[in-house]
């Protein structure tokens, strides 16, 4: 396409932890939380440098609320983000109106008359669609909207990266796989077929990112500080340190046995700590020993450890906490006691609504996207259960972007592409092999739906479907 077009068209993925936001000619995707926080300590000084970074002012009254570049830029400790999304859809869209619009600002951007490739998750009831559609046309004066879901838009990015071929929307796409989106809201397993999505098929579990950060925090709370109020440090930690282990038993054993070998030790931050420190550090094994006078009073205590707020500076000693809060996402009932079943028996289900002659072609291309599959031994563990539920005579072969995992490759490698960034690449794949011929079929204009409503939407070739009024 010409420059003017990828300038005129904006790739936007919704997602309740972060949104992914770009152009269609942008080499990669900006990326900003999807809240709005409030700073309830004293950091005047954080919130101003923020501000300049990212080149928002507030008002004096403002000056505690922080968006975009400038949350990521201030101290963690004390911050309580409002989200506005819950449980994969949007609740609050004043909220998220509001987020998208600060965004758009930072990133100097603008929607007004421009053309808009929106996501929502799978089976969107049509009430939240219908809100999102009427914020984009008459909120932010957008000319057309695009709306997919982002494990559809990744499973076409991924054929035209595997195959060589450029995806184009159904009716012409034949892209056949199984995309599991495992992100801070949920996990979706959604199978497509011949560009279709199969949405009898779809299959939801409600474990994502946000549940392992609330164990996580439990965990840490009731054995050592008292972290419960610091949800997005916490959320930090998760990111750094936690992992998917192969086996449980046979690591909380040598959790037991060699505790040295899992033993992880973290300086927790202060709110004088700038740049990578500001979220805390590993501390190496020869400095192991370093530690705070809270510290040694906190492990000479005699009181209970949920009872201590963790003092800013402290030394957290974590022994199987962070391998212990990624297990929800394998065996929830046994960490969470949520009654649903793990995430391979969720893509097994999944699996038993589509006729099993299918199932080759689908479990050929198993694509994993989401922030849950940054976490190291994720993508092995997964592939591991999965074979073990499903026949013998079924290849398996599990991916993350055109990284294909097996045993002797490490999801970690450098080389594996960013999951999280996958479902916004899958926006641009989409976008450059509509036909022109046929463009009318996939953006919903403004004059459209102001005459049709949601009707105009039911008639677009967009290779899936959203769920009832």
């Amino acid at each position: 396409m010409s420059d003017f077009i990828d300038a005129s068209i904006i790739l936007l993925d919704n997602g309740a932890d972060t949104v992914k936001i770009g152009l269609l000619g942008d080499a990669a995707p900006r990326v900003h939380v999807n809240g709005l926080a409030r700073v309830k300590h004293s950091t005047g000084a954080d919130t101003d440098a923020g501000a300049k970074r990212s080149g928002v002012t507030h008002s004096p009254a403002e000056r505690k609320t922080l968006c975009g570049a400038a949350l990521e830029q201030c101290s963690p400790l004390g911050l309580r983000v409002r989200r506005p999304i819950d449980r994969g859809l949007v609740t609050d869209l004043a909220l998220q109106a509001k987020i998208w619009s600060d965004v758009l600002a930072q990133e100097k951007l603008s929607l007004t008359r421009k053309r808009l490739v929106l996501t929502v998750p799978p089976l969107c009831p049509l009430p939240a669609l219908e809100r999102m559609l009427k914020t984009a046309f008459f909120y932010f004066d957008v000319s057309a909207v695009y709306v997919t879901c982002t494990a559809y838009a990744a499973l076409m990015h991924h054929e035209t990266l595997v195959t060589g071929t450029a995806a184009s929307p159904s009716p012409w796409s034949r892209a056949t796989g199984l995309v599991i989106d495992s992100g801070h809201s949920f996990t979706h397993v959604v199978p497509v077929f011949d560009g279709q999505l199969l949405n009898y098929a779809v299959r939801r579990l409600d474990v994502g990112g946000r549940l392992l950060n609330n164990y996580l925090k439990e965990l840490i709370s009731y054995r050592s500080w008292n972290l419960m109020k610091e949800s997005f440090l916490v959320q930090r930690l998760k990111e750094r340190v936690c992992y998917v282990c192969a086996d449980l038993e046979r690591e909380l054993q040598r959790s037991r046995l060699h505790s040295e070998e899992t033993r992880i030790r973290y300086l927790l931050p202060n709110e004088t700590d700038r740049g990578e420190f500001r979220y805390g550090r590993v501390l190496a094994p020869e400095h192991t020993s370093i530690t705070t006078t809270a510290a040694i009073d906190k492990e000479d205590a005699d009181a209970d450890g949920a009872d201590e707020t963790a003092t800013l500076g402290s030394v957290l000693t974590l022994t199987n906490e962070h391998f212990l809060a990624p297990e929800s996402l394998f065996a929830p009932q046994d960490t969470i006691q949520i009654p649903q079943a793990g995430i391979p028996e969720v893509v097994l289900q999944s699996l038993e609504r589509i006729p099993k002659a299918l199932w080759p072609a689908l479990l050929q291309h198993v694509v994993l996207i989401g922030g849950n599959v940054r976490l190291r031994g994720f993508a092995a563990r997964f592939q591991q259960e999965l074979r073990s539920l499903l026949p013998a005579w079924t290849p398996v072969q599990v991916w993350i972007g055109e990284r294909r995992i097996d045993a002797m490759t490490s999801e970690a490698d450098a080389d594996t592409p960013d999951p999280l960034h996958t479902g916004w690449f899958g926006l641009q794949t989409l976008v450059r092999n509509i036909p022109d011929h046929a463009a009318h079929r996939f953006w919903l204009t403004r004059d459209s739906f102001e005459r049709n409503g949601l009707s105009a939407m039911m008639e677009l070739q967009l290779g899936m479907h959203f769920g009832a009024s």
